[in-house]
């Protein structure tokens, strides 16, 4: 039965169970019952108020002689620490990520820098009183070239 029912429904209820269908309610004893009732529910919650304080007493109890004890104290300690571990090693992660982040866009920064770069040159080169040359391979003595565009002989 569903606990918000009072004690005079729950007494009703009695009379529409199948068992006691052929009878007639008797209102007295039905008013009887549900006050018997009301105080067998007043008993048990009394009850139960009692229970939760004195399992709450014992419970402050316990943790009291707990927290003084060393090796209750010891593994609090471990715990804190592997929960400062933990916080350290995902604040790492954090800075990693960050770090990497970072470096890409450094990175793609420094890409763009260079790709102005050579386009500036490519733009420049064709105003260059230099011929060009091909940077990988070495200018021998002979092929040494003034400013003024000309050879110069390598004695």
């Amino acid at each position: 039965m569903p606990e918000d029912l009072t004690s005079v429904e729950i007494a009703a209820q009695c009379w529409c169970d199948p068992r006691t269908s052929d009878r007639v309610m008797d209102v007295a004893l039905a008013q009887v019952f549900a006050e018997k009732l009301e105080a067998l529910r007043e008993q048990l919650a009394e009850a139960q108020s009692s229970a939760s304080i004195r399992v709450n007493k014992a419970l402050a109890i316990v943790n009291e002689h707990l927290s003084s004890d060393p090796t209750v104290a010891a593994l609090q300690e471990q715990l804190a620490a592997e929960t400062r571990r933990a916080e350290e090693v995902s604040a790492g992660w954090t800075r990693t990520a960050s770090e990497l982040a970072n470096a890409k866009n450094e990175l793609a920064l420094a890409k763009k820098q260079l790709t102005a770069a050579i386009e500036t040159i490519r733009r420049l080169q064709p105003m260059s009183p230099m011929p060009p040359y091909d940077a990988c391979s070495p200018l021998h003595d002979h092929e040494r070239i003034d400013y003024n565009g000309e050879e110069q002989d390598g004695s």
